[in-house]
């Protein structure tokens, strides 16, 4: 059985995202957001600590994602959290590690402001025209005549 958990996160890019491809074709784009905790002591502002979140964003969502944020800027991010197993590449033991499959991502308003700049739509082959006579009543008379379109 599997557990859905379905988050919203806010934090910094922690690099530039990274396209990729599947062996099956399938375009994405991988990055990571630290959150990071900021308490009130004595008077002062301090971090505290900093959750590092791996995230994937597929199909449009990746592809802008690849185009608009870069290291540093901040970030929200709606997903679902994926757990799963995972061979650690230097001591070969299996681990836990979780990934946010990303449904949304956007840029964070709360220290700056930000602008939406939508894409240009692509260009479409105008369908065929199909080119049809009708009667239309000529103004002013009983006449009709055939108008072509």
């Amino acid at each position: 059985m599997s557990t859905r958990v379905h988050l919203a996160i806010e934090g910094s890019l922690a690099a530039d995202p990274m396209p990729g491809e599947s062996s099956s074709g399938t375009k994405f784009t991988r990055f990571i957001v630290q959150v990071s905790d900021r308490k009130r002591q004595d008077g002062e502002w301090i971090d505290g600590d900093t959750d590092v979140h791996h995230v994937i964003a597929f199909g449009r969502i990746g592809q802008n994602v690849c185009d608009s944020p870069a290291k540093g800027d901040m970030a929200i991010v709606t997903g679902d959290l994926k757990f799963r197993h995972v061979t650690d590449a230097k001591s070969g033991r299996l681990r836990d590690d979780t990934e946010i499959v990303a449904d949304a991502v956007a840029p964070s308003l709360r220290h700056v402001p930000a602008r939406a700049v939508r894409a240009p739509r692509p260009e479409v082959e105008p369908a065929a025209v199909r080119v049809t006579s009708w009667p239309v009543r000529v103004p002013g008379t009983n006449r009709t005549a055939t108008s072509l379109s």
